[in-house]
């Protein structure tokens, strides 16, 4: 945009030059026609001259302004691949920034999982072993050393290791999901 502003700025002033240049041509050419000095077909190729060297000389800073746009547009579209180059490698870098932490977030959760595992597959197999130590002590319970409260602690014995066996087992199901 302030490529365009200034070829509009510039352009502005060439016009403003080449009619205060046209003003001063015959501004001159008169006065040099009314001294009488030279003849007339000498002063009009003297001005001829002059012109062709003035224009000449707005051709160069046509070309120069032209130059100069150029290389400000060259500029400004470096500028803009830079910006571009700069803003995907930041993306790229988030991306794999936050790529990285799930990752990791992911591995610590399945080591934590697998950690709960194997804690409850040890908890899980040491009251097994008790549940079958408890279910082995029934042989000791015979009718003359045999009551019924004896009977009913063992049972209550055997039913909060099997309520601690599945809550176990639904924990590690809970793990799963």
């Amino acid at each position: 945009m302030r490529i365009m502003e200034l070829n509009i700025k510039l352009t502005e002033c060439e016009s403003h030059q080449i009619n205060e240049m046209r003003a001063v041509l015959r501004k001159f050419c008169l006065l040099l026609e009314n001294i009488g000095f030279l003849l007339l077909p000498d002063v009009h190729r003297l001005i001829h001259c002059k012109a062709m060297m003035l224009n000449q000389s707005l051709l160069v800073n046509r070309r120069n302004v032209a130059r100069l746009l150029l290389l400000l547009q060259e500029e400004t579209l470096q500028q803009g691949a830079l910006l571009h180059l700069h803003r995907v490698d930041c993306l790229t870098r988030w991306t794999w920034t936050r790529v990285t932490e799930l990752t990791d977030h992911v591995r610590s959760v399945c080591s934590s999982v697998e950690d709960q595992q194997l804690i409850s597959g040890q908890k899980i197999k040491d009251l097994t072993e008790q549940r079958c130590d408890i279910i082995v002590r029934i042989s000791s319970l015979v009718p003359p050393t045999c009551s019924t409260a004896l009977v009913s602690d063992w049972f209550n014995q055997l039913t909060a290791v099997n309520q601690q066996i599945g809550t176990c087992h639904h924990s590690q199901c809970f793990l799963f999901l």
